[in-house]
């Protein structure tokens, strides 16, 4: 007994220590705890206790339950029983699942680039991984990187990790007091000197989503297949938040191939010579600060409130986006400005196909600049103004990009000088009471279902602070333009008055205001020909449409850029490697040569590469962890026969592309 106190508290002062000295914030935790221990202002809820037979417990104090209720090393044995090397069982994935039928490999790798097309260069890769390393029916020979939730007293780690051979593990652990017992069982010190750790004990969201982020990206390249194990059924509940982390991932919200589509596609109406607003600084005392701006967007509240909106539409400059537009003129409403940042083509026409043209006269556009171009000719070109939304390629005009367009157009004319904006339609949440996802004419208009039990990321309801109730149903998706609208009223919103209307989600920077609750009795009604003219020579005064010496500059030093990067894949395309681990240990160092990781030459093609290899280089390593591979050898030179040619595939479009812009007949 005495030599187990003794051997507890030495384990107990060596992971103090070891915290100290690497995970100040959780050691500061940990010492306010004893602090309030000690001066009697926090009574214990639990008590160590050794037992006889060997091991330790946790007794709760006041009810008289145990943690465990039985010998608590043969409990942890049972869990490093459980554990196998299969790629189906106890998985997380940090990957976007991905499927498809046998001919869609070869079908995709050899279509055009368009924005939904996030396989374009990565298929061939998925399909060979697919093929010789498949889920159902192979195993890993290690898992690198595990998710402990709940740690209890942490008796399990040390053996699932042996057996596992883990290299990265996230802990995370609700209870700062189990955390801290766990301390005298758990030495996390030894543990750590072989395994990167990273601790989530008591942590708030913001804190806890940096944790697993940091998690996710050391040793990204086994993102593949992690595995998890839930120590109760109370973590369960927190895999679905992490779910909504990697989905928020950038290269997973916005993959290479939509980088590669806006990079290529931006310069283009530069060298056309369309007028590019300038968005790289704030615009003060403009036609805008003076006029009230209603904003009608695709949520449920606008269809909601569109008697509202037909009686007061003449007090108010609308601002609208084109998803929105069938439904506005199903009812009559005409937007002076109409904002588009889809860059898909087919979908994009599909919200307007049919329309009547006359609806659109007059309406002056704001589109991003990597805008299909079948969509931007379906409005006169004195109508349109572009946004350059990623690339510096107008020079001096700054870029600007956001996931959604409500949340784009928010800060847009925030950045335009707007002092009074009211919001509709920006709900970023289904309707409270039906559960619709958007107003009527939407495409991709649906109710959903509150009793979804498929354990889709997309179909999962979560629920966030409401604007004009206490809460509301959302996707986890939607919570990306949700933290996007807090970040953009961070960033621009100082005096300016803007007033949520809508029964979705609580809108940082915006005030809740209930319609009904406020008169407008001192907002005139606006003549729209002046609206119009106004809006058109505020616009003219902040763009330009001059493809200027300076903006071919910046494609040409992209272009050289570009070029250096071609050259080191021609240089790594005579390679060959004789095993596995040497391979990987050189894709690694040709990643980060590929990728500007250390951006110094702010490369877009870099930057492309940066977001592939994120998808890729899990595929690869997945592979060569597969213990029923055979002929390693000859894998390595098949994958990276793959790699290389899809990596020229985008190199050479890249570098075609804008070759093109700056030859005689684009200047």
């Amino acid at each position: 007994m005495q030599q187990a106190q003794r051997k507890a508290l030495e384990t107990y002062h060596e992971n103090l220590t070891y915290l100290a000295n690497n995970h100040p914030t959780l050691h500061e935790k940990l010492v306010l705890l004893d602090t309030a221990i000690s001066n009697e202002i926090y009574a214990e809820r639990y008590a160590l206790e050794y037992k006889s037979e060997g091991y330790f417990d946790v007794l709760e104090v006041h009810g008289g339950d145990y943690l465990y209720g039985e010998n608590s090393i043969e409990f942890a044995q049972k869990i490093v029983d459980s554990m196998d090397f299969s790629r189906t069982n106890g998985i997380f994935e940090a990957q976007r699942f991905v499927d498809f039928s046998p001919e869609m490999p070869d079908i995709i790798d050899q279509s055009k680039l368009h924005f939904h097309n996030a396989l374009w260069a990565s298929i061939k890769l998925i399909e060979y991984s697919k093929k010789v390393a498949p889920r159902e029916t192979t195993q890993m020979k290690a898992v690198y990187k595990l998710l402990f939730l709940g740690i209890g007293l942490g008796v399990h780690i040390q053996g699932v990790v042996q057996k596992m051979g883990a290299k990265i593990l996230f802990l995370q652990e609700n209870n700062l007091e189990l955390f801290r017992l766990s301390l005298f069982v758990t030495n996390y010190a030894r543990l750590a000197k072989n395994v990167k750790l990273f601790f989530s004990v008591m942590e708030d969201e913001m804190s806890l989503k940096k944790t697993f982020v940091d998690f996710l990206e050391t040793g990204n390249n086994y993102n593949l297949y992690l595995k998890q194990i839930s120590l109760t059924r109370e973590y369960e509940k927190d895999l679905f938040r992490y779910q909504s982390y990697v989905m928020n991932q950038d290269h997973i919200m916005y993959p290479y191939s939509a980088y590669l589509l806006r990079y290529i596609d931006s310069p283009r109406y530069v060298a056309a010579g369309h007028p590019f607003v300038n968005v790289s600084h704030l615009h003060i005392d403009t036609y805008l600060s003076s006029k009230p701006l209603l904003f009608l967007f695709s949520g449920p509240s606008t269809a909601k409130n569109i008697e509202w909106i037909k009686q007061n539409k003449d007090r108010f400059i609308i601002v609208t986006a084109l998803s929105t537009c069938r439904y506005l003129s199903r009812e009559g409403i005409k937007p002076d400005v109409l904002i588009h940042i889809d860059p898909e083509s087919e979908g994009s026409l599909q919200l307007i196909d049919g329309m009547d043209r006359e609806f659109f006269e007059n309406i002056l556009c704001l589109f991003a600049s990597n805008t299909n171009e079948n969509v931007v000719n379906r409005f006169s070109p004195d109508q349109i103004y572009f946004i350059q939304q990623s690339g510096n390629y107008k020079h001096g005009f700054g870029e600007f990009s956001s996931p959604t367009v409500g949340e784009f157009a928010y800060a847009i004319f925030l950045i335009f000088g707007a002092q009074e904006l009211y919001l509709l339609g920006i709900d970023l949440a289904l309707d409270p009471d039906t559960l619709s996802s958007h107003s009527p004419e939407h495409p991709f208009a649906h109710t959903a279902n509150r009793d979804d039990m498929s354990g889709e990321l997309d179909k999962t309801l979560i629920e966030v602070p409401g604007n004009l109730r206490p809460t509301v149903p959302t996707y986890p998706m939607y919570k990306i333009s949700i933290n996007e609208f807090t970040r953009m009223s961070g960033l621009f919103k100082n005096t300016q008055s803007v007033y949520n209307l809508g029964d979705g989600a609580l809108l940082e920077g915006a005030q809740p205001m209930k319609i009904g609750d406020f008169s407008l009795d001192d907002h005139p009604r606006l003549e729209r020909l002046s609206v119009g003219k106004g809006l058109k020579d505020f616009f003219d005064s902040i763009s330009s449409s001059e493809f200027r010496e300076e903006d071919k500059e910046l494609i040409r030093y992209q272009l050289k850029e570009a070029k250096k990067l071609q050259a080191i894949i021609e240089n790594f395309k005579k390679s060959k490697f004789a095993m596995p681990s040497l391979y990987i240990d050189a894709l690694g160092k040709f990643q980060f040569a590929l990728s500007d990781m250390e951006k110094k030459t702010k490369s877009d093609l870099a930057e492309v590469n940066y977001y592939y290899f994120k998808v890729v280089f899990s595929y690869i390593c997945e592979i060569f962890n597969t213990k029923e591979l055979n002929n390693p050898k000859e894998h390595i030179d098949a994958i990276n026969a793959i790699l290389i040619k899809q990596l020229e595939k985008m190199s050479n479009l890249f570098i075609t592309t804008l070759e093109g812009y700056i030859s005689e007949d684009a200047s």
